[in-house]
């Protein structure tokens, strides 16, 4: 993780650096759908597509955080529950309906958007 590093420590590694505020999130989602499988992936693209843009303008605009969070941290925290979720149908070979799927991403989306909204 660099996102604490220093300019120079950073380029002793020889690596270029570009923290995911100035990236955005748009980069993580083909990055993290070559990790899923075929079907599921052309799936999770749609959702993503139909979802994701607007929670985040609805959290950027109409809602209060209790703390500061990157968009590219609520997407991220969104992909690492769906990867929980689907392990054990991943696991026994079964890809979800459209349908089903389409619950568990809105439920991963409630928990990593939703997660650091005020209750009022």
């Amino acid at each position: 993780n660099l996102s604490n590093a220093s300019p120079a420590t950073v380029s002793r590694m020889g690596i270029i650096f570009v923290s995911i505020t100035v990236l955005g999130w748009q980069p993580l989602v083909p990055s993290w759908l070559t990790t899923r499988r075929e079907k599921e992936a052309a799936v999770l693209e749609g959702l993503i597509e139909k979802y994701i843009p607007a929670m985040l303008l609805v959290v950027a605009t109409l809602v209060k955080s209790v703390m500061y969070s990157t968009e590219g941290i609520y997407v991220v925290s969104c992909f690492k529950i769906l990867e929980e979720i689907l392990a054990p149908s991943e696991a026994a070979k079964i890809v979800l309906t459209e349908e089903h799927m389409e619950r568990v991403f809105m439920y991963a989306i409630c928990w990593s958007i939703g997660a650091l909204l005020e209750l009022e």
